[in-house]
């Protein structure tokens, strides 16, 4: 668990920096539009709980943190997370209630990959990765 969220990290680490350079900027901005569309349709209504996370090393927990404190507006009066920082460790107990359907996720991910700059750009991280 602990190595697939390293790898995780390594893999938006990379992919930010891709998105960096100025051919990339048009596929950005719509793979950021078409994750915006599949949240606002796919994101629970309403809910509460709470995550207890650790991946054994402090340095790595804090890395975690600070990435979900750019989603702490989605997720902070729902849900609380708390960091354990000297032990792998992964458990949440959730309460969410919202509707999800298959074609609101499909049609903007059809849309996305429909765009030359976002083929092209999954095509440089494949290589890169």
């Amino acid at each position: 668990m602990i190595d697939r969220i390293r790898d995780i990290m390594s893999f938006l680490k990379t992919a930010f920096l891709m998105l960096r350079k100025g051919e990339n900027k048009e596929a950005a901005k719509h793979i950021l539009s078409g994750a915006r569309k599949i949240l606002s349709k796919v994101a629970p209504r309403s809910g509460s709980g709470y995550v207890k996370l650790g991946t054994g090393d402090p340095y790595d927990t804090g890395r975690v943190m600070e990435v979900l404190a750019f989603l702490y507006p989605l997720y902070g009066e729902r849900i609380e997370v708390i960091p354990v920082f000297d032990e792998a460790f992964l458990e949440s107990k959730m309460d969410v209630k919202g509707r999800f359907r298959l074609s609101q996720i499909l049609f903007p991910l059809i849309s996305m990959y429909a765009d030359r700059n976002v083929r092209n750009f999954i095509k440089e991280v494949r290589t890169k990765l």
